[in-house]
């Protein structure tokens, strides 16, 4: 069984001075436990998971853990592909409006046949950029770490799921 409070306080906090230490190895192996724990858990072991969504067309997964490290509450959202897991931190309530903010703008757009830019977010301690397109076969998220881009699409089926869990990860860090 998977402990996630354990493995997501791994996840650097705001508050964490920074190291030489690649933060990014360190999430991708976070990411990498987190993957395997979702298969391998029962549902009470998952409380910090707050969604996980697969494409199949990408083989990638999009998953979004809201927890409590060191004293702060926090989330990150995660594309998970092989051994290839880039990640971006909100540390805090504000962070996490701004990727809030282009998810609500990337959902009232509406699906064209090319891709429309809907905006980026630029993870201040890793510099990982997650940006988020929109066009006829859904919503397109993308995080770009130093040495991958993984790509995910969010159908029509799923958004209204993915949207409840982004307005529960809101309501957690502001309360």
């Amino acid at each position: 069984m998977c402990n996630f409070a354990m493995l997501t306080s791994r996840l650097p906090s705001a508050a964490a001075p920074s190291t030489n230490i690649k933060r990014s190895s360190a999430l991708f192996a976070a990411w990498l436990i987190v993957a395997l724990c979702i298969v391998a858990s029962p549902p009470s072991a998952r409380a910090d998971v707050t969604a996980k969504f697969h494409d199949a067309n990408y083989g990638t997964d999009l998953v979004l853990v809201a927890n409590v490290a060191h004293g702060a509450k926090q989330a990150a959202l995660g594309i998970a592909k092989d051994n290839s897991s880039p990640v971006v931190l909100f540390p805090n309530l504000a962070t996490w409006n701004q990727f809030a903010d282009l998810w609500r703008r990337a959902k009232a757009t509406p699906p064209v046949d090319q891709k429309q830019k809907i905006g980026t977010f630029i993870d201040q301690d890793s510099g990982n950029v997650m940006g988020i397109d929109v066009n006829k076969d859904g919503i397109f998220f993308f995080i770009t770490d130093s040495s991958t881009t993984q790509l995910f699409v969010l159908k029509k089926a799923d958004q209204s799921k993915f949207d409840d869990d982004v307005e529960n990860v809101t309501l957690f860090l502001s309360h």
